[in-house]
């Protein structure tokens, strides 16, 4: 004890008095007042005449823990201090009971309020029966000279210890084998006395120990238990509705408003506050307290702007707990001022960052590094190598960076770093495309690398947006992030466009353009309006870029979007337009030129397959993937996810499908998963599984079917592709087979998505079938008339034969043959005439099902031979094969007719209407 600390002696006094001892205690003032004269003339301070007072009175309470010799069995910890509610932790608990017999040593470690203490004292009263001489909490937060921790165990023990002798050694005497658990609580500001513990547990055999700290203690008996905020993603094991965070907030709105009930609006914004501060109780229980005066979607809002509302006036709180900003400022005095300096910088980061990233961008080390790890200022997650603060300390340590006016500087090399990793990025993506592990660290980093990117806009530097926008569209396609990428470039293709206009600020534009358009298409869709705006605008200003894959893809963008939305001569003009400015170009390398033949033909062939010009369609589209050069795929969809060797396939295969060649389209859409596969694209290889479940449904391989539209289906949601509408459809479809209500569901939810879409008549074709199929000839009927009236406003002649059949087999269902049989013989007219034989087939054995028996089967049949016979040899997929069984049965029904008062039981009709094949 350091002779002249009046509050080491004022605590020696408190507790000699509290054992009982009150005469040595006024004797002890004496000595200390003749000490405080004789070495600096001075008298004691006025704190330390109060105690006296009391002392006299006999006016202090001696604490109920208080024991007068040795330590009572059984004591229970210290539950003097009010504490809220006790939500999740479960785990923590566990690892604990599970290992303290092993581990005489746990520190419990974490930043100020994140319940170190709250976790050690429900632990502690489970703890009684296992320790035969006691549990005991000690706190030790209002302590500041290490040398009064033995003199705080020993009055929470009642131990006679004398003022004369080494506290810590008549402690370790006192204890000695006795078997005892103490809870050591906030020891970060008295790490010197870690002696004190290793000298207990040295010579305590059956001492345990539990620690809270924000700091390890470095000692080799020491096993870290790391405590972060409570659970917000998913339920404990308890049970609860909620997760632990949003169980202790909603305790404390009921601590101000006990009559408090959360509608389901104020459970989003509950979670929200929950993600916002991490799960730090302290947080929770601080912000909760605004209830009375805001709304919980206003706490959010206030929680989004400023960490000022985390905190109460309530009086019975410790005053380091009044605030957040009180918390953290007590861990911010324990570094050193460059130490501060540095760590602020390290608040830049957004979402973690590795070390690499720290040295670069903040000039840490790795002993830094370390070091505040060991003050548990920050999380290292070995997995990945990466770092992280709390949100709580990096916004505190954000203001930090302000204040040491360091905040410009280290943006800027923030920004600087990252846009120099997206271009690292994009390289590896275009040297390693088959590489599907490299989309992990960069997937990690994409609140950085916002960040980045807010700094440029910020700052208006349109030269470093310029250099990043091609890397920032590629990762956020790959790494699933193209929602917030719309939200990244739109603001940036206003600063654009507001320039004075110059070769390089059109340059600039066109580029964010694309990236805008290509985001709009991959989430919401090839028919989403905006993209008119964008992708026109950006064709338009192509005229004036240098042949380029950038041009493949306003290319693409505008002849899709024209395609999709039924504008079929715009994008024929789109494509011929293309061909001129390359004729019209110069010194334009050979290599290009192929590329260019190549996705010319695989966009000229679905304008005409849309026209009903199957053959036409075909011959393009088959002269295209002969100039496929599987070693020039790169150069031609550079970062932009336009794999015309994927494109081109699928609508190769589409082709196939509707004239009838369904063993070639399996075999051409399995190429295409194959390469997109390799690819490994998202959005490429979503388009590549629904041309697969497409081609399986048409074949009758239901089960494949469902598994390339759930894998697809999958893929969809992870990256918010807006390929998952025509997954539900396939889905729907298979599901409605066995389970008719709930698959139709399901289709008819999915076919509200895609009215816009030029592909809804194909899709809506198949589940009309499906519909008519399973009895629902009601739903079946509205929904052909809106894709009849979509087809017809569109002209595509293609679909429009499909729906013509699919009209007679519902009037076939009300009984009205005439308007049936009429419907179905346009069909086929259709058919013939763009060369469709699947659909001619199928629309010929509607025919047979509804002219049989009332009229002579036999040219009808006949009809039906001509359509198998069309087909090659070996051809044996569902559609034909239920054709043969077809005719099969009418030929044997036919040479009943002319006997049908000899064999009554001669006719043997195939269950099912219509639709039933």
């Amino acid at each position: 004890m350091e002779p002249l600390r009046e509050d080491s002696h004022r605590m020696l006094m408190q507790i000699l008095f509290n054992q009982g001892n009150r005469d040595a205690a006024i004797v002890h003032y004496n000595q200390l007042c003749k000490l405080l004269r004789r070495e600096l003339n001075i008298s004691p301070d006025r704190e330390t005449d109060e105690l006296l007072q009391k002392i006299k009175a006999d006016a202090i309470e001696r604490p109920a823990t208080a024991l007068r010799a040795t330590p009572n069995p059984g004591s229970p910890p210290d539950d003097t201090t009010s504490e809220t509610a006790f939500y999740g932790r479960s785990a923590e608990l566990e690892t604990l009971s599970k290992n303290l017999p092993e581990y005489r040593l746990i520190t419990l470690l974490g930043m100020g309020g994140v319940g170190k203490t709250h976790l050690a004292r429900e632990f502690a009263r489970s703890q009684a029966n296992h320790f035969v001489d006691g549990v005991y909490f000690i706190p030790l937060a209002s302590l500041h000279d290490v040398d009064n921790v033995a003199l705080k165990i020993a009055e929470v023990l009642g131990l006679d210890v004398k003022g004369a002798d080494d506290p810590g050694k008549q402690l370790c005497e006192c204890i000695g084998s006795r078997s005892l658990l103490l809870i050591l609580d906030n020891f970060e500001h008295l790490l010197e006395a870690r002696s004190l513990v290793a000298n207990l547990l040295q010579n305590c055999p059956r001492l345990h120990m539990i620690i809270t700290s924000r700091q390890k203690l470095q000692l080799s008996y020491e096993t870290i238990l790391p405590v972060a905020g409570l659970d917000y993603e998913s339920r404990d094991t308890y049970a609860s509705e909620y997760t632990p965070a949003c169980d202790l907030f909603l305790h404390g709105l009921r601590q101000v408003r006990l009559d408090y009930t959360p509608g389901k609006a104020d459970l989003k914004h509950i979670d929200r506050i929950a993600h916002m501060v991490e799960g730090h109780p302290l947080a929770l229980v601080l912000a909760a307290g605004w209830i009375d005066t805001l709304s919980c979607a206003e706490i959010a809002d206030e929680l989004s702007q400023s960490l000022d509302l985390l905190a109460t006036e309530l009086t019975d709180v410790p005053e380091r707990q009044r605030s957040v900003e009180a918390t953290l400022s007590q861990t911010w005095t324990l570094l050193k001022t460059e130490e501060q300096r540095i760590f602020s910088r390290l608040s830049i980061f957004h979402g973690g960052f590795d070390r690499d990233a720290a040295t670069s961008v903040a000039g840490v080390s790795l002993p830094f590094l370390s070091a505040m790890l060991n003050k548990s200022l920050i999380q290292h997650h070995p997995d990945s190598g990466r770092y992280e603060l709390h949100e709580l300390m990096r916004q505190f340590a954000h203001r930090k960076l302000i204040e040491f006016d360091e905040y410009e500087q280290t943006c800027n090399a923030h920004a600087d770093y990252y846009f120099e990793r997206l271009k690292t990025w994009t390289a590896h993506f275009q040297a390693r495309a088959d590489d599907s592990t490299r989309f992990t660290e960069p997937r990690r980093d994409f609140h950085n690398i916002r960040s980045a990117w807010n700094h440029a806009l910020e700052k208006e530097n349109i030269q470093l947006i310029a250099e990043a926008v091609t890397g920032l569209r590629f990762f956020c396609t790959i790494c699933g992030y193209e929602r917030e990428l719309i939200g990244l470039i739109e603001p940036a293709v206003d600063l654009a466009s507001g320039l004075d206009k110059d070769v390089a600020d059109r340059s600039i534009e066109f580029k964010l353009l694309l990236a805008l358009g290509v985001a709009y298409r991959n989430v919401r869709g090839y028919g989403e309006p905006a993209l008119e705006r964008i992708f026109g605008r950006a064709w338009t200003l192509s005229e004036k870029q240098p042949v380029s894959p950038d041009l493949f893809a306003a290319l693409y963008g505008f002849w899709s979007y024209n395609l999709i939305t039924g504008q079929l001569d715009k994008s024929r003009k789109v494509v011929e337009s293309f061909r001129q400015r390359l004729e019209q170009q110069g010194g334009v390398k050979e290599d290009f030129l192929v590329d260019a033949a190549f996705v010319v033909h695989c966009l000229d062939g679905p304008i005409s397959l849309m026209l009903g010009n199957l053959q036409r369609s075909q011959k393009l589209l088959e002269t295209g993937m002969q100039l496929d050069n599987p070693h020039r795929r790169k150069p031609i969809i550079a970062v932009y996810g336009l794999n015309f060797a994927v494109s081109g396939r699928y609508w190769l295969a589409l082709n196939y499908c509707a004239a009838g060649r369904l063993d070639t389209a399996l075999h051409i859409i399995g190429e295409a998963m194959s390469i997109a596969r390799e690819n490994a694209h998202p959005f490429v290889l979503a388009f590549a599984l629904a041309g697969h479940a497409f081609v399986c449904l048409l074949r009758g391989e239901a089960e494949s079917a469902i598994e390339f539209a759930n894998e697809g289906l999958d893929l969809c949601q992870n990256y918010a592709l807006s390929f998952h509408h025509y997954m539900e459809i396939f889905r729907g479809i298979v599901i409605a087979e066995k389970d008719s209500q709930r698959g139709l569901e399901i289709v008819e939810a999915a076919l509200q998505k895609l009215e816009t879409h030029a592909n809804y008549d194909l899709l809506a074709s198949l589940a009309i079938e499906s519909m008519l199929r399973q009895g629902e000839i009601g739903m079946a009927g509205n929904w052909l008339d809106r894709a009849s009236s979509h087809c017809d406003s569109l002209g595509l002649a293609f679909f429009r034969a499909e729906l013509n059949r699919l009209e007679g087999a519902h009037a076939a269902a009300v009984n009205d043959r005439r308007k049936a049989v009429g419907c179905i013989e346009k069909a086929i007219k259709l058919a013939k005439d763009q060369s469709a034989l699947l659909l001619e087939l199928k629309a010929t054995m509607d025919l047979v099902t509804i002219m049989y028996p009332d009229e002579d089967p036999k040219p009808v049949c006949r009809r039906l031979e001509i359509a198998i016979e069309q087909f090659r040899e070996g051809f044996d997929t569902a559609p034909l094969m239920r054709a043969r069984r077809l005719l099969e049965q009418c030929g044997i029904r036919a040479a009943a007719t002319g006997n049908r008062d000899k064999d009554s039981d001669g006719e043997n009709r195939e269950s099912g209407g219509v639709c039933a094949h």
